[in-house]
């Protein structure tokens, strides 16, 4: 952990260096899961929730810190934390598995793709960094590399909505709303770092891991219901050899891809800047193909896939070329990050 007053090319390399390991704890989330059949991926995620929040509550134990977090947060601390864990594990996750299970895998790959430029608009709305004129050409590159997947999934026949019919339009909705709830999940959660500067990493970690575990018992209650039903089989399958690889995969996702991503994520937020904060998510983007190309799921569109992926790390250099600001710029290109709310302030 780098210590003292960093410079702004040293804070940018530790905040995409913890980001980047975010993201390959995130991966892990794509992972073929049918060894742990018959259980299914609602069936997972909850194990996976239900596992993180005990885990995060045996730290905060065995830190001393379990009564003081309880007891000197404030109720908007709690429920900010609540949102924020229902807007980026609890909630998302199970409308991304919507959106996968009614569409195509590749909806993924568009979801993340997407919310690297939705948050890089709306961050720039929120702490004008760059001038309209100056953000436009990473959010174009951005949106040409999302158009870019897209179609070539569309021209492979995977991206098509006329066979499933109202299916699909489920799929499609649910893919929507999980863009939406990861973006806002995001931009408040940059903002909550710079507002409770006073909570460390760690707290809000682990604040954040037990409030979102609020919105389990709904989600219980909802989820035979709903379209995740068939992944829902926790009620009616008995205990035996087939609950220990469920348990143990669900613990290692709480591990990884709840508690060390979200700690690394948070770490990261306090080191880049607003405008980048949201697109350092394209680090996900070549892990999740790399197991989709070995699963054999986008063989038929790699070039396509691999294009646009590159166009959205074109994105991200660009952000970061305006970042710096370097002499050859015009100066209507320069970056106001100096005046803006960004991670020198947290």
């Amino acid at each position: 952990m780098p210590g003292g007053i960093l410079g702004n090319a040293s804070r940018l390399r530790w905040g995409l260096l913890y980001a980047f390991i975010a993201c390959m704890f995130w991966s892990s989330l794509y992972v073929r899961t049918d060894f742990v059949a018959p259980y299914g991926t609602a069936d997972l995620a909850i194990v996976r929730f239900s596992f993180s929040t005990l885990i995060a509550m045996l730290i905060l134990l065995a830190r001393g810190g379990l009564r003081r977090i309880f007891n000197e947060r404030t109720r908007g601390e709690w429920l900010l934390a609540s949102a924020l864990g229902f807007l980026g594990f609890t909630g998302y996750y199970f409308f991304l598995a919507t959106a996968i299970k009614y569409t195509s895998e590749v909806i993924t790959v568009a979801i993340i793709a997407m919310i690297s430029v939705v948050t890089l608009l709306v961050n720039n709305a929120l702490y004008r960094e760059f001038k309209w004129h100056v953000v436009a050409w990473p959010a174009l590159l951005g949106g040409a590399g999302v158009a870019t997947i897209v179609w070539g999934q569309v021209q492979a026949g995977a991206f098509s909505f006329t066979d499933k019919g109202m299916k699909g339009l489920i799929g499609l909705a649910a893919a929507l709303v999980a863009l939406a709830m990861w973006s806002a999940y995001q931009v408040l959660n940059k903002r909550a770092l710079i507002r409770f500067s006073a909570v460390s990493v760690e707290d809000w970690t682990l604040l954040t891991l037990i409030g979102g575990a609020i919105a389990l018992p709904p989600l219980l209650a909802i989820l035979p219901a709903s379209p995740m039903s068939e992944e829902f089989t926790l009620y009616s399958q008995p205990l035996g050899p087939s609950t220990l690889p469920l348990l143990g995969w669900g613990l290692f996702l709480a591990i990884g891809a709840s508690l060390l991503s979200l700690s690394s994520w948070n770490r990261a937020q306090k080191y880049l800047p607003p405008t980048l904060s949201g697109q350092s998510v394209v680090f996900l983007l070549p892990l999740v193909f790399a197991l989709g190309w070995y699963y054999g799921r986008f063989s038929t569109n790699a070039f396509a896939m691999l294009t646009g992926i590159g166009l959205l790390f074109l994105s991200v250099g660009a952000t970061i070329i305006l970042q710096h600001s370097p002499k050859w710029l015009p100066k209507s290109f320069r970056s106001n990050a100096r005046r803006a709310s960004n991670a020198d302030s947290v």
